[in-house]
Protein backbone atom coordinates (compact mmCIF):
# COMPACT_ATOMS: atom_id res chain seq x y z
CA UNK A 1 0.00 0.00 0.00
CA UNK A 2 1.48 3.34 -0.91
CA UNK A 3 1.86 6.49 1.51
CA UNK A 4 -0.50 9.35 1.57
CA UNK A 5 1.34 12.48 1.00
CA UNK A 6 1.28 14.59 4.07
CA UNK A 7 -1.04 17.59 3.93
CA UNK A 8 1.37 19.90 3.91
CA UNK A 9 4.43 17.89 2.57
CA UNK A 10 7.58 20.52 1.95
CA UNK A 11 5.67 23.61 3.16
CA UNK A 12 5.92 26.29 5.91
CA UNK A 13 4.30 29.12 7.65
CA UNK A 14 5.83 32.51 9.20
CA UNK A 15 5.88 31.94 13.10
CA UNK A 16 5.62 35.83 14.25
CA UNK A 17 4.16 38.16 15.78
CA UNK A 18 5.43 41.09 13.62
CA UNK A 19 7.54 40.16 10.46
CA UNK A 20 10.08 37.16 9.62
CA UNK A 21 12.97 38.82 7.39
CA UNK A 22 13.70 36.79 4.47
CA UNK A 23 17.53 36.80 3.63
CA UNK A 24 20.41 36.39 0.96
CA UNK A 25 22.11 34.09 2.70
CA UNK A 26 21.79 32.15 5.62
CA UNK A 27 23.26 34.68 8.03
CA UNK A 28 21.57 37.55 10.16
CA UNK A 29 24.53 40.34 8.55
CA UNK A 30 23.21 38.71 4.55
CA UNK A 31 21.10 41.43 2.30
CA UNK A 32 17.63 41.96 3.60
CA UNK A 33 15.58 40.24 0.42
CA UNK A 34 12.38 40.62 1.86
CA UNK A 35 9.35 40.52 4.81
CA UNK A 36 7.13 37.66 5.80
CA UNK A 37 4.06 37.95 7.93
CA UNK A 38 1.96 35.76 10.29
CA UNK A 39 0.75 33.16 8.77
CA UNK A 40 2.60 33.96 5.47
CA UNK A 41 3.82 30.69 4.22
CA UNK A 42 5.40 28.77 0.70
CA UNK A 43 7.87 26.05 0.20
CA UNK A 44 10.87 24.80 2.05
CA UNK A 45 13.51 24.75 -0.87
CA UNK A 46 16.44 23.53 0.88
CA UNK A 47 16.03 22.51 5.14
CA UNK A 48 19.12 23.51 6.98
CA UNK A 49 19.91 23.11 10.58
CA UNK A 50 19.26 26.58 11.69
CA UNK A 51 18.56 27.88 8.11
CA UNK A 52 16.34 27.11 5.40
CA UNK A 53 15.93 28.43 1.99
CA UNK A 54 12.38 28.95 1.39
CA UNK A 55 9.97 30.20 -1.55
CA UNK A 56 7.01 32.36 -0.84
CA UNK A 57 5.50 33.73 -4.25
CA UNK A 58 8.33 35.56 -5.84
CA UNK A 59 10.78 36.19 -2.86
CA UNK A 60 13.22 33.13 -2.81
CA UNK A 61 15.60 33.45 0.09
CA UNK A 62 16.68 32.50 4.14
CA UNK A 63 14.56 32.21 7.04
CA UNK A 64 15.88 31.33 10.79
CA UNK A 65 14.23 27.80 11.04
CA UNK A 66 12.81 28.92 15.27
CA UNK A 67 10.66 31.24 13.08
CA UNK A 68 8.58 29.33 10.96
CA UNK A 69 6.70 25.98 11.60
CA UNK A 70 7.37 22.86 8.89
CA UNK A 71 5.05 20.81 7.48
CA UNK A 72 5.05 18.36 10.97
CA UNK A 73 4.12 21.51 12.79
CA UNK A 74 1.62 23.74 10.44
CA UNK A 75 -1.74 21.62 11.02
CA UNK A 76 -1.07 21.77 14.85
CA UNK A 77 -0.95 25.91 14.51
CA UNK A 78 -3.04 26.24 11.23
CA UNK A 79 -6.35 28.26 13.13
CA UNK A 80 -3.77 30.95 14.71
CA UNK A 81 -3.57 31.92 11.09
CA UNK A 82 -6.91 31.68 9.95
CA UNK A 83 -7.59 35.47 8.39
CA UNK A 84 -11.13 36.74 8.22
CA UNK A 85 -12.32 37.84 5.18
CA UNK A 86 -15.00 40.32 5.00
CA UNK A 87 -18.16 40.66 2.23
Amino acid sequence: MEAIPYKYAGMFLANVSESLNVRAEANKDSELLGKLYPGDGGDVLERGASWSKIKSGNLVGYVKNEFIYFEEDIEAHETEFERSVAT
